[in-house]
């Protein structure tokens, strides 16, 4: 031992044992990088990701969105309530600025850009200016950061108007917030284009959210229905009639059960209402919080058009939700956030293709609930879990084949003619910011593409360019991914430190 010692340290000393000292620290520094790297991922299975936060040109996503109105030759004007060069230097609305020239220079025979000062009502060309067109008798109100968006003449004349009203910042409209109601991202090139193609649409249908059953909605949700042609508003059911311009009726995640009357009552409960409304053409989005207690009498109406949400009763007769787990497509530990896919039927398949020109089909998922479809009633599922995934209820395994509907549709003819739709999403995280944030996952395209294909809405935008605020965000692997590309990079060093041990030893051996 002694002797091998005196030689290795013969040889450590040496000319040539500095180089193979490097080289053998080298190897050991590399390991153990990788097996920290290794330890943080699946640990949390994140990594870093920097994007390029100078990045303001557009995708030129939009050119299948204006192509019939170049072709009808219609014309879009933008206004701004700044003069460009005081625009140019602002916090915020400088990056808007930016946006539209570029849509300007991309459509010039599409789009115009217009200043007009607020306080003179001039233009920069000295023409006076009808600021009370666009307040549309109070509808809307002007500010400095006010954008205006208009087409067409006379009864043909349309108009859109944003505002902010809700920051001192100034054109919040354009970016995206975080739940603290920061600044995240600049979400310009989709709030440009989907406003561009508002002006250009005859048909706003209204999308109403139902309250007073403590529902609540992302204000991301809210933006992009906006995005997708709709007005947004809210209606109590208990007190009115679901209206005739009713585009979409939404209930987001309520905590409390719907009303259904009692035989012979004079008072029409709530699910009586919503049944009224699709049989008469009416289409139904749920999005349902697995962890709230059973709503019996809308999980009735949604049984009803063969959509169930899975669940155990417990020992105290009280329904606990069979939540799915994944095992290879999950992106956190616990396996209850993971990546779906879509389903094999018509519907799904058109979905995905509608993303899959933009972009990848990779739609985010936490906390969901299995559903269970009955196809003789016309439900069919959009997303499923993976084929390694389970179920667990209060802490239990109840099955592990894999393959679970975790979005859902149901359609159907009405006796007028007209179709009917309820859409199912057992899941409260599928329209949450920081999911719509992701430049990995494309939950946002997602539901523009399920709002075309189920609600008839207007072409939205799609694969836009997104610029987001912070210089580093963190982006999620699955954790099958993260093993194995953590396994390939660990190859690396370990074929290293074998050469290298083969190196010494025949050195040795000379």
């Amino acid at each position: 031992m002694k002797d091998f010692l005196k030689r290795l340290g013969a040889k450590v000393t040496g000319r040539k044992g500095i180089g193979n000292t490097m080289t053998v620290v080298i190897i050991i520094a590399v390991v153990l990088l990788n097996i920290l790297a290794y330890t943080v991922t699946n640990a949390f299975g994140l990594y870093v990701y920097s994007p390029d936060v100078d990045d303001l040109s557009i995708s030129g996503n939009t050119d299948e969105l204006f192509a019939n109105a170049m072709l009808l030759e219609k014309k879009v004007t933008i206004t701004f309530c700044y003069s460009e060069d005081k625009l140019e230097k602002h916090d915020t609305g400088s990056l808007v600025l930016t946006t539209a020239r570029a849509f300007e220079e991309r459509y010039p025979e599409l789009i115009e850009l217009r200043f007009v000062s607020l306080l003179t009502k001039m233009d920069e060309d000295g023409n006076i200016v009808d600021f009370e067109k666009y307040i549309d008798g109070g509808k809307n109100s002007l500010k400095q950061n006010s954008v205006i968006f208009e087409s067409g003449e006379g009864e043909e004349w349309s108009c859109r108007v944003l505002t902010d009203t809700a920051s001192s910042a100034g054109f919040v409209d354009f970016y995206i917030l975080d739940s603290s109601s920061n600044v995240a991202a600049y979400n310009g090139e989709e709030v440009m284009a989907a406003m561009i193609s508002w002006v250009l649409h005859d048909e706003h249908p209204v999308a109403y959210f139902t309250q007073n059953h403590g529902e609540t909605a992302d204000v991301a949700f809210s933006n992009l229905l906006t995005c997708a042609g709709y007005y947004v508003e809210v209606i109590n059911l208990r007190k009115s009639e679901i209206p005739a311009d009713a585009g979409m009726l939404i209930i987001s995640n309520p905590t409390s059960d719907f009303e259904l009357s009692v035989e012979n009552a004079d008072v029409r409960g709530e699910i009586n209402k919503i049944e009224d409304y699709l049989e008469g053409g009416g289409k139904l989005y749920v999005a349902l919080d697995p962890y709230v207690k059973e709503l019996k009498n809308l999980e009735s109406l949604l049984k009803k058009w063969g959509i169930a949400l899975s669940g155990e009763y417990n020992e105290h007769d009280v329904l606990v939700r069979n939540i799915v787990k994944e095992n290879s497509n999950a992106i956190t530990p616990d396996g209850y956030t993971f990546i779906a896919t879509h389903a094999d039927n018509a519907v799904a398949g058109e979905i995905l293709g509608k993303i899959e020109e933009y972009g990848s089909d990779s739609v985010l998922i936490s906390q969901v609930t299995k559903l269970e479809l009955d196809s003789s009633l016309g439900a069919q599922p959009i997303l499923v879990s993976g084929s390694t995934s389970s179920t667990h209820a209060g802490g239990k395994e109840t099955d592990s084949e894999g393959g679970y509907a975790v979005a859902a549709y149901s359609r159907r003819a009405e006796k007028d003619g007209k179709e009917s739709t309820v859409f199912v999403i057992p899941t409260a995280y599928i329209t949450a910011t920081d999911a719509f944030l992701s430049d990995s996952y494309f939950n946002k395209d997602f539901l523009f593409a399920t709002l075309e294909v189920l609600f008839d809405s207007n072409p939205a935008p799609r694969g836009c360019n997104q610029v987001m605020y912070r210089t580093s965000i963190l982006e999620n692997l699955t954790m099958g991914k993260a093993k194995l590309y953590t396994a390939i990079i660990l190859i690396i060093p370990a074929a290293l430190a074998v050469l290298g041990a083969i190196t010494i030893i025949r050195r040795k051996n000379r």
